[in-house]
């Protein structure tokens, strides 16, 4: 694995520059799901243009000691990616089609830092069932 640092976000946006207020984007989702227990970070209510943001994991490999830090990054995004599923599942498509009524677009982004041209990352089953349930676009961004 040649992953440097590496994002899973849920980004919500208006084509028009709308604010993405909490009100708009999070509320929606927290009637069925309290964000705040889940220790996902919410970011919202920024200057018009800007993403509303549900940020569920953000990692570097330098931050990992240990011998093996590519074998504990890619374990713990297994385990974040069948928690953002788990997630995902919880939620009614009903909270997700009241925030695309309403002219929000979603996006699920891994954003990536890498080295050597390589990008080795295992997207599991169940999360990639989950974004196409509830009809979220998949964006990998890289530097390379």
């Amino acid at each position: 694995m040649s992953i440097q640092a590496i994002n899973l976000v849920l980004s919500a946006q208006f084509r028009d520059r709308r604010v993405v207020t909490s009100e708009i984007f999070l509320d929606p989702l927290n009637r069925v799901s309290s964000l705040s227990q889940t220790g996902f970070q919410c970011i919202a209510d920024r200057e018009p243009g800007r993403s509303g943001l549900i940020v569920f994991y953000e990692r570097q490999i330098s931050e990992i000691s240990d011998a093996e830090p590519y074998e504990i990054l890619e374990h713990e995004l297994a385990l974040k990616m069948k928690e953002i599923a788990d997630w995902l599942h919880a939620i009614p498509a009903s909270a997700f089609e009241e925030l695309k009524s309403i002219g929000l677009q979603l996006f699920f982004i891994i954003e990536t830092w890498i080295d050597a041209d390589q990008l080795d990352l295992e997207l599991p089953p169940s999360f990639m069932k989950e974004l196409g349930t509830h009809e979220i676009p998949l964006t990998i961004i890289s530097n390379e």
